[in-house]
């Protein structure tokens, strides 16, 4: 007969070494009777779990009695958990600061998701709001569709407010509109809320008229309209005209493209004009001409560029001075050569006016030929009047032998003539004729 144990079940357990595993037991039995509870949590509400269905609602997010979202919504339900919400057709919601002020406005879209205890809402399905400057301290704007004062339109495939973050952040196909500028994030961008900033930090390109900006990255002050880049390569593009009172060689120059890197960028933008500042490493390249400088603007109210900081200019010729009829009737030889030599140009500031048609240069001008060597103060040319003047200790060295000083040189292009004024000094090497 095989041996039998006669002692207690109940003391099997007994001892320091065995009430472990008495323990482990319980704790499974007792997950298994609530597991239901954890498995609501874990899995993702379905349509199909609606317990609770509202219509035609506002759903409002607090963190310390202070309204930090609301948005509309046609449909409102509740699965089995307490704490999320989602709804459709939402529209129009508006996100507060912490001082209770609007920095997102009009928001719609298919459907939002709402968790109330982690206090993030999350809309999706075709995502369209503006992000709006603050009233600074007027006080705390309302729900109210466009409603809005100079805002930045966006578009997403979604928009998530994380309170815990005091971010925004916009993902899936990212537009966003500001202005006359519209932005395409390679990934996505996010809104601080406390600042009322965006942030890009992925890429980016923006469209603004006829020019297309791409950068690393981007951060746009809602409040004052401002953008900052960083890693700029800006692309004038074709953009030929039909317009006959045009310049032709305006109308030439805009058939091809033209290019602009720089370290960095900042745009402005007010009503329907736009001012763009650049600086660190400033290169600009259009057809046969490379602008180089530490920083420089451009305004397009006015249509006028300033460039500064080692100004540099290469130019494959002159030709561009004179309209091409009036080069063909051109009979000083002397001119017609300056006007087709390569020419390198160095100054501390260099201005165009659009509207008046005058370029500046100013402050030690270099200006350097294959034949000649001019230095001066400052040369303006008026391309209307056809008309360039040198001035400020002119001094002018050609064939490295002939001179030429004066306090001011006007070069009419018109009339094909040069006059020199005030303390001049000319001093030349006779050439013996040949025999």
């Amino acid at each position: 007969m095989s041996p039998t144990c006669s002692r207690p079940l109940s003391r099997f357990f007994k001892g320091k070494r065995t009430w472990p595993l008495a323990f482990f037991l319980s704790a499974l039995f007792l997950f298994w009777l609530i597991f239901p509870a954890f498995k609501v949590d874990l899995d993702p509400v379905e349509p199909t779990d609606k317990q609770v269905e509202v219509f035609d609602t506002v759903i409002r997010g607090y963190e310390n009695a202070k309204l930090r979202w609301q948005v509309k919504a046609k449909t409102v339900w509740t699965g089995y958990n307490p704490f999320l919400f989602r709804g459709e057709e939402i529209g129009p919601g508006v996100v507060f600061d912490d001082h209770g002020e609007a920095i997102i406005n009009d928001i719609f879209s298919g459907q939002v998701q709402v968790n109330s205890k982690t206090k993030i809402l999350y809309a999706y399905d075709t995502v369209s709001a503006y992000f709006v400057p603050r009233n600074l301290g007027v006080g705390p704007s309302v729900l109210a569709a466009n409603d809005t004062q100079k805002p930045v339109r966006v578009m997403a495939g979604g928009l998530k407010y994380i309170e815990a973050a005091k971010r925004t952040y916009l993902t899936d196909g990212v537009q966003i509109m500001q202005g006359k500028a519209r932005i395409l994030p390679h990934v996505s961008a996010e809104l601080d809320n406390s600042t009322n900033t965006v942030l890009i930090a992925d890429g980016f390109q923006m469209f603004l008229e006829d020019m297309v900006v791409s950068g690393n990255q981007m951060e746009i002050v809602i409040d004052d309209a401002i953008s900052h880049i960083r890693g700029v390569t800006l692309v004038c593009q074709e953009r030929p005209t039909t317009n006959q009172d045009m310049d032709p060689r305006e109308r030439e120059l805009r058939k091809k493209t033209s290019t602009l890197t720089a370290d960095n960028m900042r745009v402005e933008q007010h009503d329907d004009t736009y001012r763009i500042a650049v600086s660190g490493n400033v290169i600009a390249r259009q057809s046969g001409k490379v602008f180089i400088g530490e920083s420089g603007t451009y305004d397009s109210a006015n249509n006028s560029l300033y460039l500064s900081g080692n100004v540099r200019i290469e130019l494959s010729d002159l030709q561009w001075l004179m309209a091409p009829e009036r080069r063909k009737t051109m009979k000083n030889a002397d001119i017609q050569k300056t006007l087709g030599l390569s020419t390198v140009i160095t100054s501390d500031h260099l201005s165009f006016d659009s509207e008046s048609q005058i370029l500046v240069l100013m402050g030690n001008v270099h200006v350097q030929q294959e034949d000649k060597d001019v230095r001066c103060t400052k040369i303006v040319y008026n391309d209307r009047e056809q008309r360039v003047v040198l001035s400020g200790d002119v001094t002018i060295i050609k064939d490295g032998q002939d001179a030429l000083v004066a306090s001011t040189i006007v070069v009419n292009l018109n009339e094909e003539s040069y006059m020199a004024t005030g303390k001049i000094q000319t001093e030349f090497k006779i050439k013996r004729a040949k025999r």
